[in-house]
């Protein structure tokens, strides 16, 4: 068992002499020493970790895994560890004080989600974590994920078909072509302005523009609406039911 605790030490305190001398005055009590110097710790810097991490990349399990590994290393690398082994002393103090921060970040500042009528929330007084770093944090996800991507060519998709569809409105014989084209055009409307909407959200996340095609987007779309109308209109077509 002391052998398990020199080999951990090794890779734990990482040259850090005050995490040593921690180390080895545990070296009589090596089961005390593997709760007190590894197992308390540990979990400490994984709900630190994970605090951070899901904050900012709740819906990317592999981004938080990769981070979690990142900080992990980096406090190892800084000597920090024996910080977190001076918690493992005092664990029930630090549970404690997790529990109140856990509901101080999630709980009274909020996480800021979307209000009524499915806006979302960019005002008020949202505390600390809400202001710059949780901005850096959510463009940071947008940025990273291919959530926003995924809106632009659907979007792209979706806009081409409307464009398609004006042409079959221009070739359209009878009166029942006519009809059925303006009807699949009608059709895309709702998937057209939920793509809209969802991008003009995430592209005004606490004022920062993330993506620039919005309003490219936006322009077509009312472009190629008004030309479909104009069309219908002029052709003599009834309004879809």
């Amino acid at each position: 068992m002391a052998d398990i605790l020199q080999i951990v030490q090794q890779f734990l305190c990482y040259g850090n002499s005050d995490c040593i001398n921690m180390f080895n005055s545990y070296a009589s009590k090596p089961m005390e020493g593997l709760f007190y110097l590894v197992f308390f710790p540990i979990v400490f810097i994984i709900i630190f970790i994970y605090l951070l991490a899901h904050r900012y990349f709740p819906d990317h399990r592999s981004l938080n895994i990769l981070l979690s590994l990142a900080f992990f290393a980096f406090i190892i690398l800084q000597g920090w560890y024996y910080f977190f082994m001076i918690l493992g002393q005092l664990w029930y103090i630090v549970i404690i004080l997790l529990g109140f921060l856990w509901m101080a970040l999630f709980g009274l500042l909020g996480k800021g989600k979307s209000g009524g009528g499915g806006q979302a929330r960019t005002g008020g007084s949202g505390g600390m974590f809400d202001g710059v770093l949780g901005a850096a944090g959510k463009r940071l996800k947008v940025q990273m994920s291919s959530e926003l991507k995924d809106h632009e060519s659907r979007l792209e998709a979706l806009l081409k078909s409307m464009a398609g569809l004006i042409g079959d409105m221009k070739r359209a014989g009878s009166k029942t072509d006519i009809d059925n084209v303006y009807r699949a055009y009608v059709d895309l409307l709702p998937q057209i302005d939920s793509h809209l909407d969802s991008l003009r959200q995430m592209t005004a996340i606490k004022g920062f523009k993330v993506s620039g095609k919005y309003n490219e987007l936006l322009s077509r779309y009312k472009k190629l609406s008004s030309e479909m109308d104009g069309l219908h209109s002029k052709r003599g077509g009834k309004a879809a039911a």
